[in-house]
């Protein structure tokens, strides 16, 4: 409270002395850059100046003082000279400041701290988005004070902008965009060769996925995706993890070298020189566990150009050997070093922080990871090469039995597709055998569930009607026991002919339901039309008897019919019930004849 409070007397004097930005009805975006008042102090605990001490000093440009572990304090005014209340965004591009305290106040509110910063745990108030912001709203004909300040041990680097809410909203959208797509060149590029890996066990190929994966985390992390997005709850190691993710990428990016361009095997001495920066980025590792980060990124700073040095040293020296996957790594690392240094430039302060500087690194490795994988893939190209010549010379020795080899291939292929046909041929049998009766060649009891459930949900949806059929063979376990069961079978397989030409319709379907009893779905028939088809039935199987041999019987059936149009609540095993009971009436009432709901009515 205290520190509020001196903060309020200081800012309501600011307005007189500050930098102004004015907002109007059309306003969408200014930078915060030449003009800001600034101040550094050693002391952390330390007061800001007042207003008129000549302590103050005015920015040129964006403040930008590289690695100083001095706290910077700000300060600047917004005042909305439109005609309605302003909602305003102030966002800080660089994403690696550790405390940011943002004290905002005017004559109409009461003050408002926002404690934000990368090493500090995001809450409910915080905006979750790759870079700092804070909201400010501003009252229509009012201004608002706005004090900052800031302490890092990464670099000191604020390049500040204040936003129209919407407008920010389009222009986050087409950089997030951006940067997914780059993120996505990458991430593709790195999944296609590690896809590569494990179809050709090339170590090269695993190298450099692994490489690209630590380059995009690098990428995600200096823009603030990974501690905003990937591990926010890990933003306590925050500058652990860079160590840590420079360190990973030093390591695969020489392994890949090594690989690739066969250092150990042409260069040795060349090759010493890259294992030992990766026992050193190893070392580094350690390190980040016991050295403060002001140290450890100078530490990395060298680190990472005496890797540039060597690694382009290496390819360089492969290049001068004639080797052509050399060319494209020269170039690749060309354009790593440039992206590298114009951003340690930026981030140490050596230049001014613009959308050029702020994007060369992305760019550079963006179009490094591409020439590398060019390297990598002529690479296997030249070694296809050599394996041909090597081929070439040994062809006439070769020539018989590639010949017999050719030969053995097309009567493999003929053998396979051979065995394909078959199993395909077997396999159909078996997916037909699943649904057909063996004894009668009619569907089954599994297929008749599966169709007749299928056709009352159709007859739901079209309110159409459904018949059913139950069918059940009269007296036929006095033929069984009388003439035996080989002749009870040709029994069933006649009748489950003569009823299937009674029903010959594509959507009618004949099923054995079990033991003597058959089933019969009728889509789209009426009661008259279900009733019909019984009648033909009936017809089918008593007009003429069955004969084996000696053997002659005439043969009748009891049907329950039923058909109706099932409502959007209707049970099929409703239907089926109503079927078994008038299967029964038709039993009890002498068998021989068909009982439907018109004739159980009757009765």
């Amino acid at each position: 409270m205290p520190k509020i409070a001196l903060l309020l007397t200081l800012l309501l004097t600011l307005s007189a002395h500050a930098l102004n930005v004015s907002v109007d009805d059309g306003f969408q975006q200014q930078q915060l850059a030449a003009g800001l008042k600034y101040w550094l102090t050693d002391d952390h605990e330390a007061k800001p100046p007042s207003i008129e001490a000549s302590e103050w000093q005015t920015s040129p440009d964006t403040l930008t003082f590289g690695f100083d572990k001095r706290v910077l304090w700000t300060h600047f005014t917004l005042s909305n000279s439109s005609s309605k209340d302003q909602a305003l965004l102030l966002e800080i591009k660089y994403p690696l400041l550790d405390v940011i305290d943002i004290t905002i106040t005017s004559e109409m509110s009461p003050p408002i701290l926002y404690e934000l910063g990368d090493t500090r745990p995001l809450t409910q108030s915080s905006i979750q988005h790759p870079h700092i912001l804070a909201p400010l709203t501003v009252p229509k004909a009012s201004s608002v004070n706005v004090m900052m300040r800031i302490h890092t041990a990464a670099s000191l680097n604020v390049p500040m902008t204040i936003w129209n809410s919407h407008e920010f909203l389009e222009q986050s959208q087409l950089s997030i965009a951006y940067y997914v797509f780059v993120y996505g060149i990458l991430i593709g590029i790195a999944l296609y060769h590690f896809v590569l890996f494990i179809q050709m066990r090339e170590f090269g190929f695993l190298w450099f996925s692994l490489f690209i994966v630590g380059l995009v985390a690098i990428f995600a992390y200096f823009q603030g995706f990974l501690t905003s997005y990937v591990w926010p709850q890990f933003r306590d190691y925050s500058n652990q993890i860079l160590v840590w993710l420079y360190a990973f990428t030093a390591i695969t990016c020489n392994a890949y070298i090594l690989r690739t361009l066969n250092v150990k095997r042409y260069r040795p001495s060349y090759a010493m020189s890259q294992y030992a920066l990766m026992a050193v980025a190893f070392i580094l590792i350690a390190l980040s566990f016991l050295l403060p980060y002001d140290t450890m990124i100078r530490l990395l700073t060298l680190y990472a150009a005496i890797s540039v040095v060597v690694v382009i040293s290496v390819q360089i020296r492969r290049g001068l050997d004639r080797y052509t996957p050399a060319y494209y790594a020269i170039g690749a690392g060309i354009f790593c070093a440039a992206g590298m240094i114009i951003t340690i430039l930026e981030k140490t302060g050596a230049v001014t922080s613009t959308v050029f500087t702020r994007s060369a690194g992305d760019v550079g490795f963006t179009i490094m990871a591409i020439l590398y994988a060019l390297s990598l893939s002529y690479r296997m190209k030249w070694e296809q090469v050599q394996r041909k010549i090597a081929q070439q010379e040994t062809v006439d020795v070769q020539a018989d039995l590639l010949k017999a080899q050719t030969q053995l291939n097309i009567e493999l292929e003929s053998l396979v597709k051979d065995r394909t046909l078959d199993l395909e041929k077997a396999n159909n049998k078996l997916k037909i055998m699943s649904v057909t009766d063996a004894l009668t060649g009619l569907f089954n009891r599994r297929y008749f569930d599966q169709y007749f459930n299928d056709q009352y949900k159709i007859s739901i949806e079209s309110k159409n009607p459904i018949g059913l059929l139950l069918i059940d063979i009269d007296h036929f376990k006095n033929i069984n026991d009388t003439y035996g069961h080989t002749f009870g079978d040709y029994c069933l397989a006649s009748a489950a002919k003569r009823m299937q030409t009674a029903i010959n319709t594509e959507l009618n379907i004949l099923a054995r339901y079990g033991g003597e009893e058959f089933i019969i779905v009728l889509p789209n028939s009426n009661l008259d039309a279900t009733l019909d088809t019984a009648n033909k039935i009936l017809s089918a199987l008593k007009n003429e008897p069955i004969t084996q041999g000696s053997t002659t019987v005439t043969m009748t059936a009891s049907i329950g019919a039923v058909s109706e149009t099932p409502g959007p609540h209707s049970d099929p095993e409703h239907i089926i019930k109503k079927a078994d009971d008038y299967l029964y009436e038709a039993k009890r009432a002498g068998r021989d004849q068909t009982i439907s709901e018109r004739s159980a009515s009757r009765t």
